[in-house]
């Protein structure tokens, strides 16, 4: 049986996402969370630009459209990325990639609520299943909220809710314009406030103190699961609806937690 491209690229997605929980938490042993996510954004947004030159003229000139992608650049990447980061720095990938089972519920309903979706008993029954699936691991791994992860915890949920939002409302644009034009404008003018938010946090750091390897992963980081997990989504994002972007998400889980288990103990 044929695999969909759209399946494979969502797919490769969430692999991306879940290595990169376990390689974030390693970069943040060294590197404080705002200087991260600012180094993060601003590298992304350089790769962006430069690898879609050819695609300048397609961007957008009038104000409207700027002020959308401004909106998308609020929940998908500036919220997205403080609040995942600074979560994260106080969580286990574990925790983070289980709270991220929420964003295919939260995508169904705003979806429905903003009559963006209709609502079946096909959406139903994948998020039922999917999620029952989810719990019945979660419960035979003895899972605990404690009080020690539980800032960073609601820091990931709060940003799970962000991104449902972003992938909700970010669907029609995608579909007037190229991935290749909206993901660098959206990286570009989240560049700004997560640039003055992780201003004096760059300025603290001990460039000299930070191992290569860290500076190799971070650059991986900056390659995969961020341009390459944004580019692909986008993408699928202009194929199929949100929901279904969306349902992926479970096998983050899946996947981070062994990988957590392993390199992290």
């Amino acid at each position: 049986m044929r695999f969909p491209p759209v399946y494979l690229a969502l797919l490769a997605v969430q692999i991306l996402f879940a290595v990169h929980y376990v390689a974030a938490k390693w970069v943040l042993q060294t590197v404080p969370a705002p200087a991260w996510v600012a180094l993060r954004v601003a590298g992304a947004a350089l790769v962006l630009v430069l690898t879609t030159w050819n695609r300048w003229g397609e961007w957008p000139r009038d104000r409207r459209t700027w002020l959308e992608l401004a909106g998308l650049a609020v929940f998908g990447v500036i919220l997205n990325q403080i609040l995942f980061i600074e979560g994260l720095s106080r969580t286990w990938p574990s925790h983070s990639a289980l709270i991220n089972t929420s964003i295919p519920v939260s995508t169904l309903l705003i979806a429905v609520a903003l009559g963006r979706e209709d609502i079946g008993w096909r959406k139903i029954t994948a998020l039922a299943l999917s999620l029952s699936g989810v719990l019945w691991l979660l419960g035979t791994d003895g899972f605990d909220l404690s009080s020690e992860t539980v800032v960073g915890d609601l820091m990931c949920l709060v940003n799970a809710t962000s991104f449902a939002l972003f992938l909700v409302l970010s669907r029609s644009l995608m579909r007037r314009l190229s991935p290749a034009v909206v993901t660098p404008i959206m990286f570009l003018i989240a560049t700004v406030p997560v640039g003055l938010y992780g201003a004096p946090s760059l300025i603290d750091l001990d460039w000299n103190a930070i191992p290569l390897e860290i500076w190799w992963t971070g650059v991986a980081i900056v390659i995969g699961p961020t341009v390459g997990t944004y580019v692909l989504n986008n993408w699928a994002l202009a194929r199929v609806e949100s929901s279904q972007v969306a349902l992926f998400i479970y096998l983050q889980f899946l996947i981070a937690s062994p990988i957590s288990a392993l390199f992290l103990d």
